[in-house]
């Protein structure tokens, strides 16, 4: 996780960087799914509760977001009210989309996790500054070919000009 941070980090141009806001403090939950079973399906009769294990922080007054690892989705919403509702909503169209909502099988393998845990932890990163980054993208531009075939007149010794 601290490589992709720094890597990702890395690549974010340093005026981006400095403009960043940093996230609330992230918090677990676990959120309670009832899944009906499909029609026609003779090993499933009744309906079963799933249990899903997220974090979820806020960003600002502005983005409320849950993440879910064992389906690897995340839910962002404007209103801490409208998370849990718009969470539910996102697992089970993950579930469906995965096809993981027709199979018994396929949902005891997601409902193996008992629960999460986050550690916190520090990432150095060195993203530089905008002028060390301005002339890190002059370096590894190649040379300008009006430098390699002209001659700048400004550095060269000239012979004195005489007006007739």
């Amino acid at each position: 996780m601290a490589a992709r941070v720094r890597e990702s980090l890395e690549q974010v141009p340093a005026g981006e960087v400095y403009r960043l806001r940093p996230a609330g403090v992230p918090r677990t939950a676990a959120i309670d799914i009832e899944l009906s079973p499909p029609p026609r399906t003779p090993g499933w009769r009744s309906p079963v509760t799933l249990t899903f294990h997220y974090v979820h922080w806020d960003h600002g007054d502005e983005a409320h977001i849950a993440y879910v690892p064992v389906l690897g989705i995340e839910t962002i919403t404007t209103g801490a009210a409208r998370l849990a509702a718009k969470l539910a909503q996102d697992v089970r169209a993950a579930l469906v989309r995965s096809g993981a909502a027709r199979s018994l099988e396929r949902l005891t393998g997601l409902q193996r996790t008992r629960g999460i845990e986050v550690v916190e932890s520090q990432v150095a990163v060195d993203v530089g500054s905008p002028l060390q980054h301005e002339q890190g993208d002059n370096r590894d531009q190649p040379e300008s070919v009006l430098a390699k075939v002209a001659t700048d007149l400004t550095r060269e010794r000239l012979p004195p000009a005489f007006e007739s």
